[in-house]
Parts: C-alpha cells; structure tokens; sequence
C-alpha cells in the first residue's frame, strides 16, 4: 500500500468522524433550552432580559414574550416548555425561575402561558420537576425560605407525551386527503363522533408552523383546501374540539 494512498485513507477517517456533529446555528442571547411539544413539534426557547423567544425547528422566530417580573426580580432559567401539561388547551406554556439579590436571595417560579399570562405564581420556588404517574403529571417544587428546604408535589391538569408517544397516543385517521400528493385542491373528508358539534382543522407545515386553521361541523363532511399558495413540502392536519385531538394525518404538496 502507498503512503499516498495511506494518507486519503487516514483523511477519509478524519472526515468522517469530524462529520458527525455539524453546528446548525448560533444564538447569541444566552442559554437555550429544547422541548418537542405535543401538537407543534420541536421548538428552541431562551430569554433576553425580561423577554422569552421562542424559536421554530427551523430556527425561525415564532413568539416573544413578556414576562412581567416583581420589582429586583430577573429570570433565571426556564423549563417545561409544553402544550397540554399545565393547561387543557393546546396553547404553550412554561416554567420560570425569578430570582433576586436585592435582599439576600429570592426566589420564585411563574407557570406562564403562550401569552404571558401567570397560571401560577409560586414564591420562594427554586425549582421544579416534571413526572408522569399512574394518576397522571406530577410537579415536584422545591421552596428555599430563610435559610430551610420545603418541597411540595402539584397534580397538573394536563398530560406528559413523550416523542414516541405522539406517534402512538394520537389516532391517525384513515387516508381522507385527496388527491394526495396534491399541485392544487386538496380534498379532506371527516366525520364527527356523535357528542361533537363542531371542530377544527389546523394545517400544520414541516416545522410545525400553523399554516392555515378551519372551522367545521356536521353541516358538510369534507372541506376543500386551496394549495396555490402553499410550498412544496408535507404538511400535517389534525382535527381538534374542545382542546382534544381527534386525528390527524398527512398530506403532500407538489408544484
């Protein structure tokens, strides 16, 4: 064997084990977290100040909140970026520390959803967990107060879905997207469980981003869906009422 040949040989290893691991993008505004959320996918999230980002798979920007923080008080960290965990809609929502060395150190965490709204303020909180159980999600807070730990365990309304479980838990519903793949109308038929008057059909793109929303009833068992201005790509359709997923399914756009 020849030392050229040696030499690609060891640079083809090199390559190959160097491309294992590829930076895909760069923030600048600090710490990032990750969720796969239940209805929307992955999303990125970090804070700014007193501002949370919320980013898109794709690294698009998706919302921006504003945390309204007592007075000395700035975030700390963030956790359980969810949807369905510590509310029954399929709004976002998520954890957040505060903390304050105005007076020694403070701290507490605020369950906020999509829309900055506090769904619960806890003082003195230092941190929270997230379990499932036979009786569903669990949080496990821990209070730090005066010098002395305190937990306390909070049933949450919602449900903990992993990755693979959005895969199995949610009913697919029969191949009712036609034609499919589709460069024009797309036709998607639907039938309502008896108990259901009226619904909603969200078009999700590739990177989950909400693409186009229609409201349905038994009126009709089919709606039909422009695609004209829609890219190339697969989406996903979920049929949802009163906060609950009824099925959902996939099609295809070609142009």
């Amino acid at each position: 064997m020849s030392l050229n040949f040696k030499i690609v040989i060891i640079l083809i290893i090199v390559y190959l084990c160097n491309a294992q691991i590829i930076l895909e993008n760069d923030y600048s505004e600090g710490r990032l977290y990750a969720s796969f959320l239940k209805y929307s996918g992955l999303k990125y999230y970090t804070n700014q100040g007193s501002y949370i980002k919320i980013y898109n798979s794709d690294h698009s920007l998706l919302r921006t909140i504003s945390v309204s923080t007592s007075i000395n008080f700035e975030i700390n960290s963030l956790s359980y970026l969810s949807e369905n965990l510590f509310n029954t809609s399929i709004n976002m929502a998520l954890a957040v520390n505060l903390i304050s060395t105005a007076n020694g150190i403070e701290y507490k965490t605020l369950i906020l959803d999509e829309n900055g709204s506090v769904l619960v303020e806890l003082n003195d909180c230092i941190y929270v967990n997230v379990v499932d159980s036979q009786d569903g999600p669990k949080m496990v807070a821990w209070f730090y107060n005066n010098g002395s730990y305190s937990s306390k365990v909070y049933d949450l309304p919602g449900e903990v879905v992993s990755e693979l479980e959005l895969v199995n838990n949610v009913p697919e519903l029969e191949n009712r997207a036609y034609p499919n793949p589709s460069n024009g109308t797309v036709l998607i038929d639907y039938e309502l469980p008896p108990n259901v008057e009226n619904a909603v059909i969200t078009i999700f793109n590739i990177y989950g981003e909400e693409v186009k929303k229609i409201l349905v009833d038994k009126s009709f068992n089919s709606i039909a869906l422009n695609t004209e201005k829609m890219t190339s790509g697969t989406y996903k359709y979920s049929i949802t009422s009163n906060n609950q997923i009824l099925g959902q399914n996939k099609f295809v756009v070609v142009k």
